[in-house]
């Protein structure tokens, strides 16, 4: 009986702590994001005046960003199927990749294009 006891309160005791990291992790998301539309939104008058757009134009990177997130409901299917911890990394490693790809465009085109490539990458 003793021994039952002592093996659940050890299991809880585990469980328990494993809830804050998650938390964490999540919590760490959730600041991604954060800082991400932020950066981007300072960021948006020294990219209009380095790619020459418009101020209309300037709207679609908001945008964008805003449609794909939209689609964050099909992420959370697609790792209910092939696993949480497998599609926050990829997505952690795509959202990366896609933000690289903003931070580097040539011209206006690419920049919305990746703007709108990183938002379903997010890793949550």
């Amino acid at each position: 009986m003793a021994e039952t006891q002592t093996a659940t309160a050890t299991a809880a005791s585990r469980s328990h702590a494993r809830r804050w990291w998650i938390l964490a992790v999540i919590c760490l998301g959730q600041l991604m994001d954060v800082l991400d539309v932020t950066i981007v939104n300072i960021a948006l008058p020294d990219a209009q005046k380095d790619l020459g757009f418009s101020l209309g134009d300037r709207q679609w990177i908001v945008t964008a960003y805003s449609l794909a997130f939209g689609s964050l409901l099909l992420s959370g299917r697609i790792s209910d199927l092939v696993g949480r911890r497998v599609m926050f990394m990829t997505g952690l490693i795509a959202f990366g990749a896609a933000s690289a790809v903003g931070r580097a465009a040539p011209n206006f085109e690419v920049l919305v294009t990746a703007r709108a490539g990183s938002a379903p990458c997010k890793p949550w």
